[in-house]
């Protein structure tokens, strides 16, 4: 059952994966369409009992960046990976135009800008108002990540850094799910961390 669900939740943000024909799977939608950013949360979680930290933090930042992707996909018709700026209030649309470089493609913004947009779009929506109250926490622990050989970095994320950003991150997407009045599909689908 979660695995449909998570089927569901990356037909509803990626169009190639939407175009493939998948057997098995119900005609109707399942859950609340962020399962797959749960899957990157438990994916994330074997990673680092594996002690690949630079790996599972990399997950968490996906899965914070899947988050608002799937949030503004869903509640306002726009795609991160080709903004149409025709959907944002006219007094943000000139933040949000592409650049002169950029005419020929696609407007993409990045994990600061869309939550940025989010709250613009919505500040009273769940998800921007967890992000506006935990901006500067968010935008330190990104600095750490950003450190990271896996980012822009050199030096491995430790696992005393690790939990304090999947600490950060568990609370985060609670909260989301506390202000949509609405219950983790994934609870405790953990797949085992070692395979003996």
């Amino acid at each position: 059952k979660i695995l449909e669900a998570i089927i569901w939740s990356r037909k509803t943000i990626d169009t190639d994966f939407n175009e493939k024909s998948i057997e098995m799977i119900s005609k109707k939608p399942k859950g609340h369409g962020y399962e797959l950013v749960e899957d990157l949360l438990l994916n994330s979680e074997r990673r680092a009992s594996q002690g690949r930290y630079d790996d599972a933090v990399g997950r968490l930042y996906r899965a914070l960046e899947l988050l608002v992707q799937i949030r503004l996909k869903l509640q306002y018709g726009i795609k991160t990976d080709d903004v149409d700026v025709k959907k944002i209030p006219q007094e943000y649309r000139e933040e949000y135009e592409p650049k002169n470089d950029m005419k020929d493609r696609k407007n993409k913004i990045g994990l600061k800008e869309s939550y940025e947009l989010l709250a613009k779009l919505n500040d009273d929506d769940p998800l921007a108002k967890i992000y506006l109250s935990r901006k500067s926490e968010l935008i330190g622990l990104l600095e750490v990540r950003n450190l990271s050989i896996f980012a822009h970095g050199f030096r491995p994320i430790t696992k005393e850094e690790y939990n304090i950003f999947n600490t950060f991150f568990e609370n985060f997407f609670d909260d989301f799910f506390t202000g949509m009045n609405a219950k983790r599909y994934a609870e405790r689908c953990q797949f085992p961390h070692r395979l003996q």
